[in-house]
């Protein structure tokens, strides 16, 4: 089963991704975290984590509504 994340923006800049961090938390998104994932260089703010593809695109978008840019990104589940 994949796990999904929703992405509100990567950043080469760990500095860039905190202030991002906080941005989504005032508007309201308490989860929200950088995440690094293998192989990129880049801080990931992940605004949640789903076991759920359409729990992942519901929360997408709530975050346009909210003028948020985010994608999904699915990871497989490694064994």
């Amino acid at each position: 089963m994949d796990t999904y994340y929703v992405i509100a923006g990567s950043f080469l800049e760990e500095e860039r991704a905190n202030n991002h961090v906080a941005t989504i938390q005032s508007a309201g998104h308490s989860e929200v975290k950088i995440v690094r994932f293998p192989n990129s260089p880049y801080h990931s703010v992940c605004v949640e984590t789903f076991s759920s593809r359409k729990d992942a695109y519901a929360l997408k978008r709530k975050l346009e509504q909210e003028n948020i840019d985010s994608f999904v990104r699915a990871v497989p589940k490694t064994q």
